[in-house]
């Protein structure tokens, strides 16, 4: 009756490696753990959504930059991670289909069985948008359930806010009161990994801390018996039995059962001592007659889980099963099993690869690895009048339909995609052709290579792989919009002509997992780190032929941002924390001469403890932008004398949330004008320079995601925005307006901007409870009659524009 979870992990379809979901976990976490609890604080994130929530609710916060708006671009056709499957209950035709991105909401497909078939997103702007799984109600099948929140300690886990309901079928939904704030099990449901209800409407949720249950329709809750550690799997036979499986890390393998709807708990472990355990019922047996299988995570370094195990007396005696290389060393991190509705001698079991038994696991025939694509986590049987040989899987790469998965006597069965408009992709990085008007955009994303949209401007498109493996950065040659560079994780860059898409490798790497590096394009030089830091690579002629030379830097392990200065030859340079307590990070570094003569080395800032998350050149090299990226630390700093002095543009009363601020850049329109790429989307400052900044969400037309990174276009003033759940987004900075009349009412809050004057002239009221501000760079001119009412905020400043 559900299905549910969620997760990360990394795809490397074009480069034989498999991932490693440790590695990106640990680059995370140093990235954003709060320095003073070793931790991160996600409860913090849950904590800031609500409050930006209530802020533009009752206009506390403001909307900074005014005029942009977002333009999704896809892709269109490529998924991302998918933990929470659902067939619609009523759907009477079984192919609507529920499916939820770890960090790109809730969607919906009315046909999965066909392959034009589009998705439709739910909601955007969920005060949580990282949706782990689904459940119906069978006793009300218009009620259903939605948890949210990554509960597998991944890479970029996301946490939730607890769980959404419906009672109209998915028409609308709301958040559960019981779930989030301040309400007593509030902090159980910051990640759900299962959801189970019941035929008398009871609902199960699996969490962190242990099973949790209500009576009442997720009003109230209460804690069922079955222990209190991490809940790894839920499942409901069909005679109503629950089975709770324990294990995660550490934590010990259990499973238990109920009889008596979770009033008491029976222990039927076959082992205590393994790690994550999923379970799966046979739902044409039941009683004392129960099938189960059950599969257990070794440790990381296993290829095949601990055991497979088989209960023919639901779970009286266990026997052991043919055991076989599923996981691929990543069972913590995505396994999972579903039994043939009407054949419980068919099993499809997930890990990295997927496989099946057809003879009750004493034999299991595998996928080859990214067929149909890496890492499982879901799968559902397809009813079609009596047969259920459809199978539906969600996975690192989106939907995936086969209609022949679940037919024993087929040896040979076929997958194919059902991404249509499904666009949950998680971008790290991005880049664009420097041509006004071009659609060209290429970025990497994880788990889903380095992709390619070349659709119009502000139109959606198809993504195209140009590159396996994870991508992380990618450039474009601002002058050259033949050339581009794209990566796979470890540093491996390459050279791509953007017309063909053929590319050769630049024949470097790193030691960094997910690594920075920048690009030189009038010099046509390119720099990314080789050695955590300590030494750097620069690749010369990358316009001809490219060479690579590794210099050393002078500064401590730990680099965690490169950018290109003005100045030929100059770098600066940003440290992250390695390890915890940290002992560096938060320094910037500027290279002058970086593998030339005279190389020299300066330490211009010393930022607080923390990773530096990027660094933006303004007008000179004297002005520079940098941005933190962990909880609980002052996140953004200023400067315009090289370093000298440092201003945080981050304090208590600037406005902006205590969440990882992943990039900044400056709008080159208007240099004291600011926009920072966050978790909680994009937000702005009219003026850098101000002793307060006023920050305030920017987000029109975007979603309720994590932002990863800015790109600023030239040409024609265009910016991207990479999110990590739900793909790339543009916008446009406005030109600056001259000689601009203002004759009507002011009633939110806005900014005017014009490059000459600004007239309120006679017709033109500040409203109560309005916050406006009119810029100009020469004057602001006010006639006799122009009224600010009481309860208002007006101000006129002489900057404006440029």
């Amino acid at each position: 009756m559900g299905i549910c979870m969620v997760i990360p992990q990394i795809l490397l379809a074009q480069v034989e490696d498999e991932d490693s979901p440790e590695e990106r976990m640990r680059h995370e976490t140093n990235m954003t753990l709060d320095p003073a609890l070793g931790r991160v604080p996600f409860e913090r994130l849950v904590q800031e959504r609500e409050k930006l929530r209530k802020g533009l609710q009752d206009k506390t916060i403001k909307t900074a930059i005014s005029g942009l708006n977002w333009y999704e671009r896809g892709p269109n056709n490529i998924g991302g991670r998918t933990r929470a499957l659902m067939f619609d209950p009523n759907d009477a035709t079984k192919k609507r289909v529920f499916a939820g991105g770890v960090g790109g909401g809730l969607w919906y497909n009315n046909d999965i069985t066909s392959a034009v078939s589009s998705w439709t997103k739910i909601d955007d702007f969920w005060a949580n948008i990282a949706v782990s799984c689904i459940a119906f109600d069978p006793s009300n099948t218009q009620i259903m359930y939605v948890g949210t929140g990554e509960g597998w300690n991944s890479s970029d886990v996301i946490q939730g806010a607890g769980l959404y309901k419906t009672t109209n079928g998915g028409t609308t939904w709301a958040l559960l009161a019981s779930t989030t704030g301040v309400a007593t099990y509030a902090n159980n449901f910051k990640n759900t990994q299962k959801i189970v209800v019941n035929s008398f409407g009871e609902v199960f949720a699996g969490t962190q801390t242990g099973v949790l249950k209500s009576t009442d329709g997720g009003a109230t809750w209460s804690v069922s018996q079955a222990g209190t550690s991490f809940v790894s799997d839920l499942e409901i036979g069909t005679d109503g039995v629950i089975y709770a499986a324990f294990g995660r890390g550490t934590f010990s393998s259990k499973i238990y059962k109920s009889t008596d709807r979770g009033v008491s708990w029976t222990d039927i472990s076959p082992d205590n001592n393994r790690k994550r355990v999923e379970i799966a019922l046979a739902p044409s047996t039941s009683g004392a007659s129960q099938i189960i299988y059950a599969m257990a995570d070794a440790n990381t370094s296993a290829n095949s889980p601990a055991w497979i195990k088989k209960s023919t007396d639901a779970g009286a005696t266990w026997t052991d099963v043919t055991n076989t290389s599923i996981l691929g060393t990543q069972g913590w991190y995505d396994m999972i099993l579903a039994v043939h509705p009407t054949n419980p001698n068919l099993v499809i079991a997930g890990g990295n690869v997927i496989g099946r038994t057809i003879d009750g696991g004493t034999t299991w025939t595998l996928q080859s690895y990214g067929t149909p694509h890496p890492d499982q986590h879901a799968v559902m049987f397809r009813q079609n009048g009596n047969s259920y040989n459809e199978v539906v899987i969600g996975n690192d790469g989106g939907v995936i339909y086969s209609p022949d998965y679940g037919d024993a006597a087929d040896a040979f069965p076929s997958f194919s995609t059902r991404n249509t408009g499904y666009n949950v992709t998680q971008f790290y990085g991005i880049s664009m052709k420097n041509v006004a008007g071009d659609g060209y955009v290429v970025g990497g994303t994880q788990d889903n290579n380095t992709l390619r949209i070349n659709s119009a401007e502000n139109v959606i498109g198809d993504g195209t792989n140009v590159n396996g493996g994870d991508g992380i950065t990618s450039f474009v040659d601002q002058d050259d919009p033949t050339i581009a560079l794209i990566s796979a994780q470890f540093g491996g860059y390459r050279k791509m002509n953007t017309t063909t898409s053929t590319s050769t490798s630049l024949g470097i790497s790193s030691a960094q997992f997910i690594t920075t590096a920048d690009y030189d394009s009038q010099n046509n030089i390119f720099y990314s780190d080789n050695t955590n830091g300590t030494s750097i690579w620069k690749v010369r002629s990358v316009n001809t032929t490219p060479v690579a030379t590794s210099y050393t830097t002078g500064i401590p392990a730990g680099t965690s941002f490169i950018r290109v200065g003005l100045t030929q030859h100059t770098l600066f340079v940003g440290t992250g924390a390695i390890t915890w307590p940290f002992g560096s990070g938060g320094k910037v570094y500027k290279i002058v001469n970086f593998g030339e003569a005279g190389q020299t080395t300066t330490l211009i800032g010393t930022l607080g403890t923390g990773s530096v998350s990027s660094i933006a050149v303004g007008a000179t090299e004297n002005e520079l932008l940098v941005t933190l990226s962990n909880y609980g630390i002052k996140s953004v700093y200023y400067t315009n004398d090289g370093g000298a002095n440092w201003v945080s543009k981050d304090e208590a009363a600037h406005g902006l949330p205590d969440v990882p601020i992943r990039y900044g850049i400056f709008n080159p329109l208007d240099r004291k004008q600011v926009l920072l790429a966050t978790e909680l989307g994009v937000w702005s400052s009219t003026d850098i320079t101000a002793s307060n900044p006023g920050w305030g969400v920017t987000n029109t037309g975007l979603a309720n995601v994590s932002c990863h990174q800015l790109y600023y276009r030239s040409a024609d003033n265009t910016v991207a925005v990479a999110t990590h759940g739900r793909g790339i987004f543009t916008t446009k900075l406005p030109v600056c307006p001259t000689n601009v009349v203002k004759t009507g009412n002011m009633s939110g809050t806005e900014t005017v901007l014009s490059g000459t004057y600004i007239n309120g002239n006679t017709a033109n009221v500040i409203q109560t409870g309005a916050n406006t501000t009119y810029s100009a760079k020469n004057y602001v001119l006010l006639e006799p009659k122009f009224e600010t009412q009481s309860g208002a905020i007006f101000k006129a400043l002489i900057g404006g524009c440029n």
